[in-house]
Parts: structure tokens; C-alpha cells; sequence
């Protein structure tokens, strides 16, 4: 049990630490503009922000490699823990647990 409720609680750490950068990753650039009409106003310092933002950043980080490093990362911090906290209460082995992950 112990051995159990030890990788629930990792699995757990592994979860939390995988939503702050979910949730802040690619959303910064669009919440500059969430609420605020800035578009219309060529001048105020958020459409210039975001101007700059777009043209030296825009397509940097949109390639099949970083998909795939992302897609990695959620593997492992989301779709790892899920399954092996369910795998660890109902007693099933850690092979089971790393083929269905890897799947």
C-alpha cells in the first residue's frame, strides 16, 4: 500500500507541475489581447507589443520537432501519471503501465 499511495502521490506532483506551463505556454500572446480593444488603436503600446511579438516570433516555435517535444512532455507529465495512478489502485504491473503510456 505504501509503495502505491507513494507513486499516486508523485504521479500527483507530476500533474501539478505539468499544468503551469500548459496553461501559460501559448496563451501569453493571445491574453494581451483578451478584453482589450487595442487593435483599433495602431498606437497604444499592446497592438505595438504584439506586432513585435508577431513578426520575430510568429513562426519560431510552430515546427513538426517542437509539436513532437510537446507532445513528449504531455506524455509523460499528463498522460503518464493518469494512467498510472488508475493502473497503481487497480494492481496492475508497472510493465502495463509503461506500454499503455507509450501508447
Amino acid at each position: 500500500m505504501a509503495k502505491i499511495f507513494g507513486l499516486a502521490f508523485f504521479f500527483s506532483f507530476l500533474l501539478a507541475f505539468a499544468m503551469h506551463p500548459i496553461s501559460i505556454h501559448q496563451w501569453g500572446l493571445n491574453s494581451m489581447l483578451v478584453g482589450v480593444d487595442a487593435m483599433a488603436d495602431e498606437s497604444s503600446e499592446t497592438f505595438k507589443a504584439y506586432n513585435y511579438l508577431m513578426e520575430n516570433y510568429n513562426s519560431q516555435f510552430r515546427t513538426f520537432k517542437h509539436g513532437a517535444f510537446h507532445g513528449l512532455l504531455y506524455g509523460v507529465f499528463l498522460g503518464l501519471p493518469l494512467i498510472g495512478v488508475n493502473a497503481l489502485y487497480d494492481r496492475k504491473s508497472g510493465k502495463y503501465i509503461l506500454i499503455n503510456a507509450g501508447y
